[in-house]
């Protein structure tokens, strides 16, 4: 099983430095939400076993070795390849329970590591949230081993965000759009490489059948006001990367981005 595991991702991760070779691609390998595969039944509060916690382990650090082994053996140039560890559960492990923040990360060469940040983000103000992701990144980066070649400053991002809206509730979408500004400019403030709303199409419903309302598209084909939120965003940036490199002969530095991306961000109304 080990070396099935290696040779699938050693072989994948060769075709894509072989066939996407001279583009400028960087493609990311990584798993989805991995503290629900430590915790069978998706129950947070239980202890996964250390035969668990050994074998993730394991397994993680096959599919790096894998993926480093392909990238220095096969022949490619102008495209880049990274491999990252999912977490989802790391107030755990801020508080000394076992999860993969504190209990795998440690021993594992991991390239980036992505938070899916539902627990930090629910029922907070501004201050709140920024304050607990800041605190989750700094803690995920401390338990990682320094590595070199990497691209970006910081080696943690935000693999999943987004808030609920309901339809019985107009005003609950004026806040979605709010809280989803909200996540977007602490992601710039707290520089990390990338922050991933859920989703572009809407598969999240409640056990009645109902739609959370959490796509950019929902489910009759409509763009929703989040859909022309990124819109608008890419749109102004794209404008002023242009103009920048225009002036000064060269794109902006990541601060001077920053800036301006929040800038951006704050003078985007919703429709709603």
């Amino acid at each position: 099983d080990e070396q099935t595991i290696y040779d699938e991702m050693y072989e994948f991760t060769s075709y894509l430095l072989k066939e996407y070779s001279g583009t400028g691609k960087m493609f990311f390998i990584g798993n989805w939400e991995g503290d629900w595969l430590l915790h069978k039944g998706y129950d947070r509060y239980s202890t996964p076993p250390k035969s668990d916690v050994k074998n993730m382990t394991k397994w993680f650090q096959i599919r790096q070795r894998a993926i480093d082994d392909a990238k220095r053996n096969t022949p490619h140039q102008d495209v880049s390849m990274y491999h990252y560890v999912e977490v989802n559960l790391v107030l755990k492990g801020m508080e000394g329970k076992t999860c993969i923040a504190k209990s795998v990360l440690p021993k594992l060469d991991v390239d980036f590591v992505s938070y899916s940040s539902y627990e930090a983000i629910k029922n907070k103000n501004y201050k709140e949230k920024k304050q607990t992701l800041e605190e989750v990144f700094e803690f995920i980066e401390k338990r990682l081993k320094p590595k070199e070649g990497l691209p970006f400053e910081r080696r943690v991002f935000m693999g999943e965000y987004g808030y609920h809206a309901n339809m019985n509730k107009p005003e609950s979408f004026l806040k979605q759009f709010d809280e989803t500004k909200e996540i977007m400019q602490i992601s710039l403030e707290l520089n990390i490489p990338f922050a991933l709303h859920w989703q572009m199409y809407n598969n999240e419903y409640d056990r009645k059948g109902n739609s959370k309302q959490m796509s950019l598209i929902n489910e009759e084909g409509k763009k929703r006001p989040l859909y022309f939120l990124h819109q608008n965003y890419y749109e102004a940036m794209n404008d002023f990367l242009i103009s920048y490199k225009q002036q000064n002969g060269q794109h902006p530095k990541q601060e001077i981005f920053n800036q301006k991306a929040i800038e951006i961000i704050d003078s985007i109304q919703s429709n709603i």
